[in-house]
């Protein structure tokens, strides 16, 4: 294998404000790369550089990207601070759309900004974008699947373009699937059709525990919000179906390893952990924060996860970088998302709704 030495110039991370992002730009940081981070405001993220600036003196630097869909805008960060790997975290989730139009082509349309803003710049080598499990399947209970790197979720396109669901909810949320197939398949399409010279990775995530970069500056963010308190995992046993997760410093470790290694190029790695259902997250937490009640009035009848996916390559890379074991445990994971942490007042309707 091969990497990119520290010195051979920085990463850009956008939206590094966010919770995987921040622990993608912790991880490049503890490696001793130079890392750049986008924000739409300087103002509301300084935490980012005064927390990055305690741990990594001298290796952490903001850039204001007021509009990710702005290719002109990214394209100056990237020319001036000389970096040579892009990580695309960002997205626009709003899972309370009703409709696929226009938010769907918007998301596309963002997506294929920051490759064309790449894509002027020459001295970039590689690009690796953070992509959802949504986009290659609808999580479904007690149904056996097989899913493979060439597998998209038209199912989600096709309930969200022909009206057939009409529970608000979950239509919210297959629109928001329905973006993400639509927008990775976009990015692959102009990599292959316009052939750059940076390597480009996608990882396909699942549902994200684990560590917290400041729980002071973010709360319990995206789905670790699922854990805030035993009221926001009761809630959660509901409406998010037992699937596959996986912890976010594993995710942070594959962007590291799918920018600087030369032998991952072209690939769709699935960053799936292991199995969860309700039940088991909530015996967990009942064990590690047992000042609160955790398994009363969760769902009862939640179904298990029996999807085959093969996750064994993002293991191997794990255990490449020393990982022994290689995904984390959902034990591990919980623990890690909630110990030491004390609960947070945020509304959990905002947990899917992210724009930049």
């Amino acid at each position: 294998m091969s990497t990119l030495p520290p010195k051979a110039g920085p990463v850009l991370i956008t939206a590094v404000n966010g919770y995987i992002s921040s622990n993608v730009a912790s991880c490049f940081l503890s490696h001793g790369y130079t890392v750049i981070g986008t924000v739409r405001s300087l103002d509301r993220h300084a935490w980012l550089q005064r927390l990055f600036d305690t741990r990594y003196p001298g290796l952490f630097s903001l850039a204001e990207l007021a509009d990710i869909g702005d290719d002109d805008a990214l394209e100056s960060i990237i020319q001036a601070r000389g970096v040579v790997s892009v990580i695309l975290t960002t997205s626009l989730i709003d899972a309370s759309q009703t409709t696929p139009e226009p938010y769907v082509s918007k998301s596309v349309d963002i997506a294929l900004a920051s490759l064309r803003a790449v894509s002027r710049c020459p001295a970039v080598q590689s690009v690796v974008v953070t992509s959802s499990a949504w986009a290659v399947a609808t999580p479904h209970v007690d149904v056996r699947e097989v899913l493979t790197a060439s597998d998209y979720n038209e199912e989600a396109i096709r309930l969200s373009y022909d009206d057939v669901v009409t529970d608000p909810t979950y239509r919210g949320f297959l629109i928001v699937m329905a973006a993400n197939v639509k927008k990775e398949k976009a990015m692959w399409d102009f990599v292959r059709e316009t052939k750059p010279s940076w390597r480009f990775n996608t990882l396909l995530v699942d549902t994200v525990f684990g560590n917290i970069v400041s729980v002071v500056d973010q709360g319990f963010p995206s789905t670790a919000s699922l854990l805030n308190g035993p009221e926001a995992a009761r809630a959660a046993s509901f409406y998010l179906t037992p699937q596959w997760f996986v912890d976010v410093q594993d995710v942070a470790k594959l962007h590291v390893a799918a920018a600087t290694r030369t032998d991952i190029s072209s690939e769709r790695i699935f960053a799936y952990g292991q199995r969860f259902t309700w039940k088991a997250i909530t015996a967990i937490l009942q064990n590690c924060r047992p000042e609160a009640e955790w398994t009363t009035g969760i769902n009862e009848n939640e179904g298990e996860c029996l999807v085959e996916v093969p996750n064994e390559r993002g293991a191997g890379i794990l255990r490449s970088m020393g990982q022994a074991q290689g995904w984390t445990d959902l034990k591990t994971s919980v623990r890690n998302t909630v110990l030491d942490h004390k609960f947070v007042e945020q509304d959990p309707a905002q947990v899917f709704v992210h724009k930049w």
